[in-house]
């Protein structure tokens, strides 16, 4: 329970507890961040390993294939997962979700009931995908990255931003161009 203070004490409290969440979310996406980039970094030096993978692979065989596949399916999940960690929507979570119980019933060795389950889970997943998403909330998301981008780049690329968003999510693949500015140029 919160202490009763006077008005003027109240708001400065307020103040102070604003900064102390606005700080917290930043710090918090700051380390976000570079999660994302140390993954990214993983990823880099992973894919450096393919042609030697495939030299094994050529060599060794079919007997390598489940164990270069592993590898392949796994720097995809870490791609998918820097997406996650930067684009945090509804839709990424359930996608890498899907992803992962995939690689589990395509390279592990499952008993029948093992893959009836994960093939119920993804079903589950798409459903929810379906029926329980809500786009709404990724769409409050989208204004407010619009909003923070009309500052920067002004409100009519802002407007053509927002034309092509409402033709991409009504299927109408035809995006505007964005207007040229002479004065970018110079």
């Amino acid at each position: 329970m919160t202490p009763k203070l006077p008005a003027e004490q109240a708001s400065r409290y307020d103040r102070i507890l604003l900064k102390l969440k606005s700080f917290i979310f930043a710090f918090s996406d700051l380390i976000q961040y570079v999660v994302a980039i140390t993954i990214i970094l993983a990823i880099v030096l992973s894919l450096v390993s393919i042609p030697y993978h495939l030299g094994v692979l050529a060599i060794e065989g079919m007997d390598h294939m489940m164990e270069y596949l592993e590898f392949v399916v796994n720097i995809i999940i870490a791609i998918e997962l820097v997406h996650v960690l930067t684009h945090q929507t509804l839709d990424s979570i359930v996608e890498i979700l899907s992803m992962a119980i995939t690689r589990e019933l395509v390279l592990q060795h499952l008993k029948t009931y093992e893959i009836l389950i994960g093939v119920m889970a993804i079903a589950l997943l798409f459903v929810m995908r379906k029926y329980l998403f809500i786009a709404k909330l990724d769409d409050d998301d989208d204004a407010q990255h619009r909003h923070k981008l009309s500052h920067i780049h002004g409100d009519e690329e802002d407007a053509v931003l927002q034309k092509n968003t409402d033709a991409l999510r009504s299927n109408d693949i035809r995006p505007e161009a964005a207007p040229h500015n002479p004065a970018e140029n110079a």
